[in-house]
């Protein structure tokens, strides 16, 4: 592990050598969606109704490339975070959950499945 936020028993989120963030203790699942991320204009944002209080969520790339942005902006098919089919991406608060807007980078649809997670405390 290259970077890593330490907690009273061990590592709770960090960067591993292979550059994957990782959070060591998500919480409680509380939901889950499968998400169709097209060519909407200002991108596809998550869905307040299922995610409601999560404070993580982690979610992976099917079918196509698509961009995301984390910021409140609004990602285009060549602005943004590049994710491609079978990666793995973890928001790692609320903000970010909310923040969330996806767009596919070309003419074919993604989906993405997502989980979101509460605080276990």
């Amino acid at each position: 592990m290259a970077d890593t936020l330490q907690g009273r028993n061990g590592p709770m989120a960090g960067v591993s050598a292979e550059g994957h963030l990782f959070i060591a203790e998500h919480g409680e699942p509380i939901a889950f969606e499968s998400l169709t991320i097209d060519n909407t204009v200002g991108g596809v944002p998550l869905t307040p109704s299922i995610y409601g209080d999560a404070v993580c969520a982690k979610f992976s790339i099917e079918t196509a490339a698509i961009r995301i942005r984390v910021d409140g902006g609004a990602p285009t098919s060549s602005s943004g975070h590049l994710l491609e089919v079978g990666d793995i991406v973890e928001l790692v608060n609320a903000a970010e959950i909310a923040n969330f807007r996806a767009i596919r980078t070309d003419s074919t649809s993604a989906t993405i499945m997502v989980t979101y997670f509460k605080s276990s405390g």
